[in-house]
């Protein structure tokens, strides 16, 4: 009985060994690749690519992406015989994806590359809102029908980090983790990144930027800043209550009280009846206009897009740190300081 458990024993070992074996004995033949996890993928994405004598970490082993950027293969997040896993590195471009041994191609596939991760976006009609409010504070008075005359595309999340350090290089958050909205954004960065954002889809910019100042040409396709009356707008997806959606700011976003004094993760609250998310709470979105607490006595009443001068812009929807008042769908501020819960959302002509 002790020999049959001792075999028993040893059979286990071994099985329980080979499984978790994540470094096989290389085989030999011709490598080849017989698929990728995805056709298309962007930079920072992880591909796995199956095959077959794909061999082992090895100094004269590495992926080429359309003969611009080189990842050796003990660079890799793993490299054996049958699969190897890469993260998609900066600089890489649509082609093929090679595997080369010292200067020799031994096998390769087409792949796209898309140079901004994939992010989603809500088509928003035109339409008209009662903006501002008539029981707050005068720079949300009068309270009035304002009309957005054209359609816009808008991003049904904030940005996060990962889209905007893929963009920009950098990443100016204080708390860093991809997922987490971009945030410590200061106006001048958050138009500089519509404009390098327009660039990657072959869209037009938006902004001329000089110096401090930028002209805004509304008449462009590219990604730029809402302006106040246009994330009002969308903010509020018909309703005339502080808060839209359920009108519960529990149910709705991040605020101090639910928060525990941190950001989140996009679309963990309910969205919108434009299906939009987090537009109260987690970070305060820039806007494109300039800041007057008098503008709303004055301003148009079709397409409004702030005052022609001023010293600061607009900050709206709260954020994880402040409290139920200032997430209002009605609430304007200016920052005081650039702080960790300053962020963007942006939009585009349809």
């Amino acid at each position: 009985m002790k020999i049959i458990t001792l075999i028993i024993s040893l059979l286990l070992v071994f099985l329980i060994v080979s499984c978790h074996n994540d470094n096989p004995v290389e085989l030999t033949g011709d490598m080849k690749i017989l698929s990728l996890s995805q056709d298309s993928v962007a930079i920072g994405d992880t591909l796995i690519i199956k095959g077959e004598f794909l061999g082992l970490p090895d100094e004269n082993l590495s992926l080429v992406f359309d003969s611009l950027v080189s990842v050796p293969s003990k660079e890799c997040l793993r490299w054996h015989n049958y699969e190897i896993r890469v993260v998609v590195p900066a600089g890489s471009r649509t082609g093929f994806i090679k595997i080369v041994d010292s200067l020799s191609v031994k096998d390769s596939m087409a792949v796209k590359i898309n140079p901004v991760p994939f992010f989603y976006v809500v088509e928003i009609p035109a339409g008209k809102f009662i903006r501002g409010s008539i029981t707050s504070s005068v720079n949300e008075m009068p309270a009035k029908e304002i009309t957005i005359t054209k359609p816009l595309i808008i991003s049904k999340y904030e940005i996060s980090q990962r889209i905007y350090e893929t963009v920009t290089g950098t990443n100016p958050s204080r708390v860093k983790a991809l997922d987490l909205p971009v945030e410590n954004v200061s106006w001048k960065l958050a138009i500089q990144f519509c404009n390098d954002l327009s660039k990657l889809h072959n869209l037009e910019e938006v902004y001329t930027i000089t110096g401090s100042d930028a002209v805004f040409n509304s008449d462009k396709n590219g990604w730029r800043l809402p302006t106040e009356a246009e994330w009002e707008y969308v903010c509020r997806a018909g309703t005339t209550t502080d808060f839209s959606g359920t009108g519960i700011l529990s149910d709705m976003g991040w605020y101090g009280d639910n928060s525990g004094l941190k950001m989140h993760p996009g679309g963990q609250k309910a969205a919108n009846n434009f299906g939009i998310y987090d537009i109260h709470g987690n970070v305060w979105e820039w806007c494109w206009d300039y800041f007057s607490e008098n503008y709303y006595q004055t301003s148009p009443v079709s397409d409004p897009k702030g005052p022609a001068t001023g010293d600061r812009r607009v900050l709206r929807g709260g954020s994880w740190f402040d409290g139920l008042n200032f997430a209002r769908s009605s609430n304007r501020t200016i920052p005081e300081n650039m702080v960790g819960n300053t962020g963007i959302r942006i939009v585009r002509n349809k």
